[in-house]
């Protein structure tokens, strides 16, 4: 009887067991997929194998294997590279030359109400828009260094808050889940703390199944490796685990604290070193562009949320960047000062393409504000004279 009644307690035990185990892996499931409701595709990796893998030799094809994109033959842009500009549609010299990302490009406006083309007609010469949706400061500058803009224009370097996270990532997938083939270059800092460019990496044909399940194996110098500190979590069994993953995720902890997920990579120790290395990148743009023979600024590019709370708390998130480049002699224009000067008393989310959620791009009255600031300030500098001879020669 005895034996019996402790078989039975082991019993019981084992049970209890399996139903509290069961029942923190179905909360467990249940936490995974709300997060990942949340976040995916930025932390969730679940990439499909099946599409990329049958996609890709196409791809492959037709990608641009020193940018990464736009693909060859996009015809997106004019016979220069550059976005449509209704008010000056020849390619001659610029003026002005725009190089960044979807905020310099102006993504989800018109050709005429991108804030390159108001800038035209402002300075009454061409203002080529080279930005490009999705690229990092690292693609900015690689673009430069392939276009002639011709010397005594005036090169305009947008830099999106954002961009310090994708100086530090080869492959845009890891970083947005949405580009699965959005192989890119980067820079990284030498022992002597010289620049040093990692070219993209490509799986071959027939490879792309395994670099999806372990990127690792092609990307070298990727700091957002999936289950890294900071890259995206694969889901799977046993589910408290990727519950626990996720919550102690980076980006999950900043939204918890109210913090911004990509401010930590303008922290000078920040184990990445995206502050040193985007500095290294702008400081060597500026210096190859006064080789050239033209002026150089960079404009800050804030989302209209983080323009939102700065009244508040007086903090931007990215002005350590700011203080080296300007330590460096660089022209640093902050677009949220003039953009809050404008607003008086509205909200940010007002100039955002998506005002409800107060998320996307500038609208229209946006890039006009834009427009008028760098309009200012190259006129503030004393520029205009010499980019408007150098466009109509």
């Amino acid at each position: 009887m005895r034996i019996r009644s402790i078989s039975r307690r082991g019993l019981y035990i084992l049970l209890a067991t399996c139903f509290v185990g069961g029942a923190v892996e179905l909360l467990s499931y249940a936490a995974v997929a709300a997060i990942a409701h949340v976040f995916r595709p930025r932390l969730v990796w679940m990439p499909d194998v099946d599409d990329c893998e049958a996609n890709y030799a196409t791809f492959r094809a037709e990608y641009d294997t020193t940018l990464g994109w736009p693909v060859k033959n996009d015809n997106r842009f004019d016979a220069d590279g550059a976005r449509p500009s209704p008010a000056f549609p020849n390619t001659e010299h610029p003026c002005v030359a725009l190089f960044g990302d979807s905020f310099t490009f102006s993504s989800e406006v018109s050709d005429d109400a991108a804030w390159g083309n108001v800038l035209a007609r402002r300075l009454g010469c061409r203002v080529a828009n080279y930005g490009i949706g999705g690229y990092g400061t690292d693609q900015a500058y690689l673009r430069f260094l392939e276009q002639d803009v011709g010397s005594g224009a005036v090169v305009i370097l947008g830099i999106f808050e954002d961009n310090l996270r994708r100086n530090v990532n080869q492959h845009r997938s890891l970083l947005t889940g949405k580009s699965i083939v959005g192989f890119k270059p980067r820079y990284k800092v030498d022992r002597r703390g010289q620049l040093e460019l990692v070219p993209i990496r490509l799986p071959r044909v027939g490879e792309m199944r395994m670099f999806l399940r372990d990127p690792s194996r092609v990307l070298d110098e990727e700091y957002f490796l999936p289950n890294s500190s900071s890259g995206p979590v694969v889901p799977g069994f046993p589910y408290s685990v990727t519950a626990a993953r996720l919550f102690r995720h980076p980006d999950v902890q900043a939204v918890v604290k109210g913090n911004k997920y990509w401010e930590r990579f303008y922290q000078p120790d920040h184990a990445s070193r995206a502050l040193d290395i985007t500095t290294g990148i702008v400081t060597a743009f500026a210096s190859e562009a006064a080789e050239r023979g033209n002026h150089f600024l960079v404009i800050i590019f804030p989302s209209p949320k983080t323009i939102k709370k700065i009244p508040s708390s007086g903090h931007r998130g990215y002005e350590n960047l700011i203080q080296q480049l300007v330590d460096h002699g660089i022209v640093v224009e902050d677009l949220s000062r003039g953009i809050l000067k404008r607003l008086s008393n509205r909200s940010p989310c007002e100039i955002a393409t998506q005002p409800r959620v107060c998320r996307g791009h500038y609208n229209a009255e946006g890039n006009a504000w834009v427009a008028e600031i760098v309009h200012e300030l190259i006129n503030r500098e004393g520029w205009h004279g010499d980019s408007r001879q150098e466009s109509q020669r």
